[in-house]
C-alpha cells in the first residue's frame, strides 16, 4: 500500500477537520475502512464482490481480440489491490478467512487480517450449542454474528443466535461431529466487528488483493472456452475465458455450464486494400503471375481500376465498398449472396457460382471491359470461352486498334464478334470496352484476369466465428458453417510455392500479416507483393482496426523505404460501423465481447473480478485510484474505449435488434444478472459461486 503520502495527509487532517480528510482520501469511503464492502461483512463470500479474505491468483485465456484490453483491466484491478486488505504478517494473528490450525506459517501473507475472534470450543454432534473450552465466558456477541469452524464440525454460513457474554452459544445449525475442545482443529472464528484494516484501505476495489493474469498458451475464443471446460489441455489453470463469441457448451464427457458476461461491443468488418496502388512500385517481374495483366503495371483494383485505365486514374470500374449477405434472393436454401459466393461457394458458374475474379466485383459497366481479346487486323475479334452475356449486337466498342464509331454487328453470346470496322492492328492481349448501357450487379461483372485472394484467419477465433456466420448467410449445410476459410488462397508464385501449397492463414485482427505473406511469396518484387495485397480480402475486429494502426494496415519495402497503407473497411448490407449501428445490432457483424465463466466451478475471486468489470457504480460503488486520482469505474470505461470498443455494463439497455444479420446473438445485457428486477437493475452478472474459499 502507498501509505507515505497518505500518512502526511492524515497528519494534516488533524488540523483541518474530518470533512477535509474524507475529501482528500477520495470517493469510496476508504477513510473509515471498517469492514470489507461485502453484504455479509465476513469471510463467507457474498454477492457482488465475494470477498473471502484470501490472496489468490486468477487467470484468463482465449481471445486474441480481447487480450490487450483484458490485460489492461487486469492490471487496473490488480493495482487496486495495493490499497486492499491489511495482510497477515505473523503466525498467530487473527485472520479474516482462517484455516486450521490458525497459527500455521502457511497463513502468513496469504490471507487478510480481519474481524474474527479465535476460541477453542466443545462441539456435541447434533446439538446447536457450543461451550467455551476454557470455562470462561464468550464476549458480547449479537444475534446474527457469523461463526466459522472446520468443515468437519460446522456447516458454512452458520451464525450465532444467542448466548453472548455467557459460556455457551446457541447456533443456527447443529454440529456435524463431537470434539473435546482441546485439539486446534476445534478452534472457531467469531466475527467481533473489530477490524485490522487501516484507514487507507480500499474496501471496495480488490480488497482481497487478487492478482489477475492473462494467458496466451492457446489463443482463440473457442480454445479458451474449451480450456475452461477441460476438453483442451492448459499448462496453467484457466478461471475464465476471454471470448469474442457467445458461450458454447462443454463437449460430452466434460463438466460445466458456460456463462458469458458481456462487457463490450465490437463488430467484424470485411476490409480491402483500396489505398494500395501496385504501380507505385513499377511493373511486376516478367516471371510474376500478374505480368500478363496490363503488362504487369497494376492499379488499385479494389478502388475500381480496370486494365484499360490509367494506373493513376480516373478509374472506370466500380470500387468494392460494400458486401451483402442478403442479395440476389439469398436464403437458407439459395446460396446466392455476394458474401457466400466469395467466401463459401466452391466452383459453379453464373449467379450462384463462386466469385473468383476482381472483374466480377468491379467491372460492372456501363462501360464493360473485356480483357485478352485477340485482334488479327480484320473485322473479327475473339476470346477464349465466350464474350460476356451483357455484350450485345449494336453496342459501341472501343479499344486499341479499333476505329472510332465501331459497333458490334454479330456474334453476341459466342467467342467471336464481327465488328462494323476492321481492326487496324493485331494483338492477343487487347482490352476492349463495350458500352452495354447498364450496370451489372456486384458479383456478375466481366473477369479481368486478377484473382480474388481470400485471406484465411485463425479458425478457433471468435472473429472468424462471427464473420463465418455473416458469409454463411443462413445457408443450411453451407461450406462456411465453422470457419470463413473455405476459399483461403495460398502462395500464387510458382517459384516460391511450397509442396503442399497450403492456404495462408493469418492471425485474427492483424492486416499486416497480408503483406507479410506477400513479402514471402515475392521476395524482392514489391510490385507483385503489392498486387497480391491489392487483390486480397480480409476481415478483422472493428475495435482493433480503429485503435491499432499497425494491425489495420499493410506495408512494403521499396528502394530502402517502408511504405505503409491503411486497409479500407467495407460496409456490410450498406451499414457502416457507427457506434449506434453496432450497439443496436444494425451492423450485420455486430458482436458482444465476453468474459466467460464455468458456473459449476467459479471461484469467489473470479466472480468478484468479473462483477467489478460489469458494475456501473450500482452494486459496487468503486473508489478512487490513488495512483491516478481518477475513479476506478471511469478508468474501466476509458480503458475499454481506448481499445476501440463500446462498454456494456449492468444497466445497459437491450438492442433494438436482438440478433444481427450474421445470425449470432449479440446481447447488450449479459452483465446484468438474473436476480429479481431483471435487466437494468444494477446487478452484476454473477450472484453465486461454487468455490467460495478458493
Amino acid at each position: 500500500m502507498r501509505t507515505s503520502s497518505l500518512r502526511h495527509r492524515l497528519a494534516v487532517a488533524t488540523t483541518i477537520g474530518a470533512a477535509a480528510l474524507i475529501a482528500t482520501v477520495g470517493m469510496g469511503g476508504v477513510a473509515s475502512a471498517a469492514t470489507p464492502s461485502d453484504p455479509a461483512g465476513g469471510a463467507t463470500p457474498a454477492y457482488p464482490s465475494f470477498n473471502n479474505g484470501n490472496v489468490e491468483g486468477i487467470r484468463g485465456s482465449g481471445s486474441d481480440t480481447t487480450f490487450f484490453v483484458m490485460q489492461k483491466l487486469s492490471d487496473l484491478y490488480t493495482g487496486a489491490g495495493l490499497y486492499g486488505c491489511t495482510l497477515n504478517t505473523a503466525a498467530g494473528q487473527t485472520l479474516f478467512n482462517w484455516s486450521a490450525p490458525l497459527t500455521a506459517p502457511a497463513n502468513q501473507q496469504t490471507t487478510c487480517q480481519g474481524t474474527w475472534l479465535q476460541e477453542n470450543v466443545v462441539f456435541t454432534s447434533g446439538q446447536a450449542t457450543i461451550t467455551l473450552q476454557s470455562g470462561g465466558n464468550f464476549p458480547a456477541i449479537t444475534a446474527g454474528t457469523a461463526i466459522q469452524a472446520p468443515a468437519a464440525y460446522l456447516t458454512s454460513g452458520t451464525t450465532v443466535l444467542s448466548g453472548g457474554g455467557t459460556n455457551t452459544l446457541t447456533l443456527s445449525n447443529t454440529a456435524l461431529a463431537s470434539s473435546t475442545g482441546t485439539p486446534a482443529e476445534t478452534q472457531v472464528g467469531i466475527q467481533t466487528g473489530v477490524t485490522a484494516n487501516v484507514s487507507t484501505t480500499d474496501t471496495v476495489d480488490n480488497w482481497n488483493r487478487t492478482e489477475v493474469t492473462q494467458g496466451v498458451d492457446d489463443v482463440g475464443s473457442g480454445a479458451g472456452q474449451n480450456q475452461l471446460c477441460g476438453s483442451v489441455n492448459s499448462p496453467l489453470p484457466v478461471d475464465f475465458a476471454r471470448s469474442s463469441k457467445p458461450a458454447g457448451s462443454c463437449a460430452t464427457g466434460y463438466t460445466g455450464v458456460l456463462v458469458g458476461t458481456g462487457y463490450a461491443k465490437d463488430a467484424v468488418p470485411a476490409v480491402d486494400f483500396q489505398n494500395v496502388n501496385p504501380s507505385a512500385f513499377g511493373a511486376t517481374a516478367n516471371t510474376s503471375p500478374y505480368a500478363s495483366v496490363n503488362g504487369g503495371l497494376i492499379g488499385p483494383v479494389a478502388k475500381g481500376w480496370l486494365p484499360g485505365d490509367n494506373v493513376a486514374g480516373p478509374y472506370s470500374g466500380t470500387a468494392f465498398s460494400n458486401v451483402y449477405n442478403n442479395d440476389n434472393g439469398a436464403s437458407s436454401t439459395n446460396p446466392t449472396s455476394t458474401a457466400y459466393r466469395l467466401w463459401c461457394a466452391s466452383g459453379g458458374t453464373g449467379a450462384t457460382g463462386q466469385i473468383t475474379d476482381w472483374g466480377q466485383l468491379t467491372n460492372l459497366g456501363p462501360n464493360l471491359q473485356v480483357v485478352n481479346v485477340t485482334e488479327n487486323g480484320t473485322a473479327t475479334v475473339t476470346v477464349s470461352g465466350t464474350f460476356p452475356s451483357a455484350v450485345a449486337n449494336g453496342q459501341t466498342v472501343t479499344g486499341p486498334n479499333i476505329p472510332s464509331g465501331t459497333t458490334v454487328v454479330s456474334g453476341a453470346g459466342t467467342n467471336t464478334l464481327t465488328l462494323s470496322a476492321a481492326a487496324t492492328g493485331s494483338s492477343t492481349t487487347a482490352t476492349l470496352t463495350f458500352a452495354i448501357g447498364t450496370t451489372l450487379s456486384v458479383g456478375n461483372g466481366a473477369p479481368i484476369g486478377l484473382p480474388i485472394r481470400i485471406v484465411g484467419v485463425n479458425a478457433s477465433s471468435g472473429t472468424t466465428f462471427t464473420f463465418a456466420g455473416f458469409v454463411q448467410s443462413g445457408v443450411t449445410g453451407g461450406n462456411c458453417s465453422s470457419t470463413a476459410n473455405q476459399n483461403a488462397a495460398n502462395d500464387p508464385n510458382p517459384a516460391t510455392a511450397p509442396t503442399p501449397n497450403s492456404a495462408h492463414i493469418a492471425l485474427e485482427n492483424n492486416a499486416s500479416n497480408v503483406s507479410d505473406f506477400a513479402a514471402s511469396d515475392f521476395p524482392g518484387d514489391a510490385a507483385s507483393q503489392a498486387t497480391e495485397v491489392a487483390t486480397s480480402l480480409y476481415f478483422e475486429s472493428n475495435g482493433v482496426y480503429n485503435s491499432v494502426p499497425y494491425a489495420g494496415s499493410v506495408s512494403f519495402t521499396y528502394s530502402g523505404t517502408n511504405h505503409q497503407y491503411s486497409a479500407t473497411k467495407v460496409t456490410e448490407n450498406n451499414a457502416s460501423t457507427t457506434t449506434g449501428n453496432i450497439l443496436q445490432n444494425s451492423y450485420p457483424t455486430a458482436r458482444t465481447l465476453f468474459n466467460i465463466y464455468n458456473s459449476q466451478n467459479v471461484r469467489a475471486s473470479t466472480a468478484g473480478f468479473l462483477n467489478w468489470i460489469c458494475d456501473s457504480q450500482s452494486a459496487i460503488t468503486k473508489g478512487k485510484d490513488n495512483s491516478t486520482g481518477l475513479n476506478f469505474d471511469a478508468e474501466v470505461n476509458s480503458t475499454i474505449t481506448s481499445f476501440g470498443f463500446t462498454r456494456l455494463d449492468d444497466v445497459s439497455t437491450a438492442p433494438s435488434t436482438a440478433t444481427p444479420a450474421d445470425g449470432i446473438s449479440a446481447p447488450n445485457t449479459s452483465c446484468a444478472s438474473a436476480a429479481p428486477g431483471g435487466v437494468g437493475n444494477g446487478q452484476p452478472a454473477i450472484t453465486s459461486v461454487t468455490n467460495p474459499q478458493s
